[in-house]
Protein backbone atom coordinates (compact mmCIF):
# COMPACT_ATOMS: atom_id res chain seq x y z
CA UNK A 1 0.00 0.00 0.00
CA UNK A 2 1.18 3.68 -1.13
CA UNK A 3 0.92 6.78 -0.28
CA UNK A 4 -0.70 9.30 -2.41
CA UNK A 5 1.48 12.62 -1.72
CA UNK A 6 0.64 15.95 -3.57
CA UNK A 7 3.13 18.66 -3.00
CA UNK A 8 1.68 22.50 -4.25
CA UNK A 9 3.25 25.80 -4.68
CA UNK A 10 2.04 28.98 -5.51
CA UNK A 11 3.02 28.17 -8.63
CA UNK A 12 1.38 24.60 -9.23
CA UNK A 13 1.98 21.41 -8.65
CA UNK A 14 5.17 20.65 -7.42
CA UNK A 15 4.99 16.66 -7.13
CA UNK A 16 2.33 14.20 -7.20
CA UNK A 17 2.44 10.52 -7.25
CA UNK A 18 2.82 7.60 -4.45
CA UNK A 19 5.31 7.15 -2.24
CA UNK A 20 6.01 4.45 0.78
CA UNK A 21 6.83 7.49 3.83
CA UNK A 22 6.47 10.91 4.25
CA UNK A 23 8.38 13.04 6.80
CA UNK A 24 8.04 16.85 7.36
CA UNK A 25 8.22 18.97 10.46
CA UNK A 26 5.11 20.63 12.08
CA UNK A 27 5.43 23.58 14.61
CA UNK A 28 4.62 20.68 16.83
CA UNK A 29 7.77 18.43 15.91
CA UNK A 30 8.75 15.98 13.34
CA UNK A 31 5.92 14.14 11.76
CA UNK A 32 6.12 10.26 9.96
CA UNK A 33 3.31 9.94 7.78
CA UNK A 34 2.59 6.45 6.55
CA UNK A 35 -0.55 5.01 4.18
CA UNK A 36 -3.66 5.13 6.76
CA UNK A 37 -2.67 7.52 9.00
CA UNK A 38 -5.37 9.41 10.49
CA UNK A 39 -6.59 12.46 9.55
CA UNK A 40 -4.60 15.59 9.91
CA UNK A 41 -3.81 19.33 9.51
CA UNK A 42 -0.53 20.82 10.93
CA UNK A 43 1.31 24.12 10.07
CA UNK A 44 4.67 23.43 9.04
CA UNK A 45 7.80 25.15 9.62
CA UNK A 46 11.16 25.98 7.64
CA UNK A 47 12.70 22.54 7.19
CA UNK A 48 13.25 19.24 5.52
CA UNK A 49 10.82 17.20 3.89
CA UNK A 50 11.73 13.57 2.99
CA UNK A 51 9.58 11.26 1.13
CA UNK A 52 10.90 7.48 0.83
CA UNK A 53 9.57 5.21 -2.52
CA UNK A 54 11.09 2.03 -3.21
CA UNK A 55 13.77 2.02 -1.09
CA UNK A 56 15.01 6.13 -2.53
CA UNK A 57 14.96 8.80 0.09
CA UNK A 58 14.06 12.49 -2.06
CA UNK A 59 14.94 15.54 0.63
CA UNK A 60 13.95 18.54 -0.37
CA UNK A 61 14.45 22.59 1.52
CA UNK A 62 10.85 23.69 2.04
CA UNK A 63 9.48 26.56 3.86
CA UNK A 64 6.18 27.11 6.02
CA UNK A 65 3.02 25.88 4.81
CA UNK A 66 0.63 23.26 5.79
CA UNK A 67 0.01 19.38 5.97
CA UNK A 68 -3.41 17.80 5.16
CA UNK A 69 -3.86 14.31 5.51
CA UNK A 70 -7.08 12.83 4.25
CA UNK A 71 -8.24 9.38 3.67
CA UNK A 72 -7.23 8.70 -0.04
CA UNK A 73 -4.67 12.05 -0.59
CA UNK A 74 -1.93 14.14 1.48
CA UNK A 75 -1.35 17.31 0.38
CA UNK A 76 1.71 19.58 1.38
CA UNK A 77 0.74 23.32 0.61
CA UNK A 78 4.05 25.11 0.55
CA UNK A 79 5.33 28.91 -0.15
CA UNK A 80 8.87 27.46 -1.72
CA UNK A 81 10.56 24.02 -1.93
CA UNK A 82 14.20 22.79 -3.40
CA UNK A 83 15.22 19.47 -3.96
CA UNK A 84 18.35 18.68 -2.49
CA UNK A 85 20.11 18.84 -6.15
CA UNK A 86 18.68 21.54 -7.09
CA UNK A 87 20.16 23.56 -4.07
CA UNK A 88 23.62 25.80 -4.52
CA UNK A 89 25.31 25.59 -1.76
CA UNK A 90 27.51 28.14 -2.20
CA UNK A 91 24.50 30.64 -2.45
CA UNK A 92 22.83 29.34 0.78
CA UNK A 93 26.48 29.66 2.49
CA UNK A 94 26.45 33.57 1.03
CA UNK A 95 22.90 33.53 2.26
CA UNK A 96 23.55 33.01 5.57
CA UNK A 97 26.41 35.46 6.03
CA UNK A 98 24.24 38.64 4.92
CA UNK A 99 21.69 37.63 6.86
CA UNK A 100 24.07 36.85 10.07
CA UNK A 101 25.99 40.24 9.18
CA UNK A 102 22.51 42.13 9.01
CA UNK A 103 21.53 40.68 12.55
CA UNK A 104 24.96 41.94 13.46
CA UNK A 105 23.23 45.33 13.26
CA UNK A 106 19.91 44.73 13.64
CA UNK A 107 19.42 48.18 14.83
CA UNK A 108 19.43 49.35 11.08
CA UNK A 109 17.37 46.51 9.88
CA UNK A 110 13.87 44.38 9.96
CA UNK A 111 15.00 41.51 12.75
CA UNK A 112 12.06 39.51 11.56
CA UNK A 113 12.92 39.45 7.68
CA UNK A 114 16.60 38.84 8.59
CA UNK A 115 16.21 35.59 10.62
CA UNK A 116 13.40 34.07 8.64
CA UNK A 117 16.85 34.52 5.67
CA UNK A 118 18.96 32.76 8.39
CA UNK A 119 15.98 30.10 8.65
CA UNK A 120 16.13 29.34 4.96
CA UNK A 121 19.61 29.75 4.37
CA UNK A 122 20.68 27.08 7.04
CA UNK A 123 17.44 24.84 6.44
CA UNK A 124 19.24 24.60 2.49
CA UNK A 125 22.49 23.77 4.16
CA UNK A 126 20.99 21.16 6.33
CA UNK A 127 19.45 19.72 3.53
CA UNK A 128 22.43 19.88 0.77
CA UNK A 129 24.71 18.32 3.24
CA UNK A 130 22.67 15.46 4.84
Amino acid sequence: MKLNLKIITPRGTYFEGQVDYLSVKSVDGQLGILPRHTPLIAPLVISKLSFVNNHETNDFAISDGVLIVEKELTTVLVSTIESKNDIDLQRALDAKKRAEERLAHSDEIDVKRAQASLSRALNRINVKQS
